[in-house]
């Protein structure tokens, strides 16, 4: 190699470069640290607000997210091909986003549903923003879940702190609104942390894993959030298989195959003893056939989708298709309807 010096000229686009590297990567830092702040805490932790309130928002909450906006758009600009290129690899994702600002046009609430819709946009922007200006996976990986982690304790220091806020008759709800909300933080976290510990090579890093979990578990539990557990329960097991069939092959995979007919076998069968009647069985291997009151949820989201629907003719042309006597949401929403007034009207034991 030539010991002669580099030429200014290469020098300073050397420095430039590296000036705009050290910019991405703080861009990137800022934006990230910000919009989990915003998901993960939001702006007014461990308040016991209204849901008038909580539908209004509040100016400190479109200030975060419009300065967060701001600043996605920028770290695009910055990172434009990347951009680009995720742009046209999450087109469903981009048509979904398009999909709930255009359901306005049927909605009973339109300003509301703009609002939303509104939110869903600068939110998902920002995320586009994260993601464009990712340089480093696994430092990414890390950076998330320490700042759920981070998270985890926030809730269970202050849950201690505050009991008469975060703790409600049917679970803990830590800084949040609602136990489900807390649940799903907590599951976010544990799937976060076990993906993160697969991926870690060296036995202290899989025990620091380890023991950064058992905050997510803890609060998950206490959450009693049937949905969340049930959930984590399950991803842990998936991530738990693919891991085994990435390590042992394709021996392991037919095993896998074999064992999931058998137990769809098995399903089957189980239903067949309760005579293929499902609330019964629900009811001998959860305990709720209503799925904790979902049925009402669904009978009335069904009830509510009818209205909407033949409210507006032209929603019919759109989709392609035109109602002919009861619709099938009405009949839908009539089944679940007589279920819930059948359950109601039982005498309790």
């Amino acid at each position: 190699m030539s010991d002669a010096p580099m030429p200014a000229s290469l020098r300073n686009l050397a420095d430039a470069r590296g000036l705009a590297r050290a910019a991405g990567d703080s861009l990137h830092g800022v934006l990230l640290a910000g919009f989990m702040l915003y998901t993960f805490i939001g702006t007014r932790p461990f308040a016991d607000a209204s849901v008038a309130e909580r539908v209004e928002g509040s100016p400190l909450d479109r200030f975060a997210v419009l300065g967060l906006f701001l600043l996605a758009l920028v770290t695009i600009v910055v990172h434009y091909r990347a951009a680009a290129t995720l742009f046209i690899r999450n087109l469903p994702l981009v048509a979904f986003t398009g999909f709930c600002m255009a359901s306005m046009a049927w909605s009973d609430y339109p300003g509301l549903t703009l609002r939303r819709a509104l939110l869903l946009v600068f939110l998902t922007t920002i995320a586009g923003g994260i993601a464009a200006s990712l340089q480093d996976l696994r430092r990414f990986h890390t950076w998330w879940f320490l700042g759920l982690t981070g998270v985890m304790l926030l809730n269970l220091v202050g849950t201690a702190l505050w009991p008469g806020v975060a703790i409600t008759d049917i679970g803990v709800r830590g800084l949040y609104t609602q136990k489900n909300v807390a649940g799903l933080v907590a599951m976010i976290t544990v799937i976060c942390g076990a993906t993160w510990i697969l991926g870690a090579t060296r036995a202290r890093s899989i025990g620091l894993g380890l023991l950064m979990l058992l905050p997510a578990l803890l609060f998950l539990v206490i959450t009693k959030s049937k949905t969340s557990i049930g959930l984590t329960g399950v991803a842990v097991m998936m991530i738990a298989v693919l891991a085994c069939a990435e390590w042992l092959g394709a021996r392991f995979v037919l095993l896998m195959i074999a064992l999931g007919c058998i137990a769809v076998t098995a399903l089957i069968g189980l239903f067949a003893v309760f005579d293929f009647n499902l609330d019964a069985l629900l009811t001998a291997t959860l305990g709720d056939a209503s799925f904790t009151g979902r049925d009402e949820l669904w009978a009335f989201a069904l009830r509510s989708a009818q209205e909407t629907l033949l409210a507006r003719p032209w929603l019919w042309r759109f989709l392609g298709c035109r109602p002919r006597g009861r619709s099938v949401a009405a009949a839908g929403a009539g089944h679940l309807a007589r279920r819930c007034r059948d359950r109601h009207d039982q005498p309790s034991a």
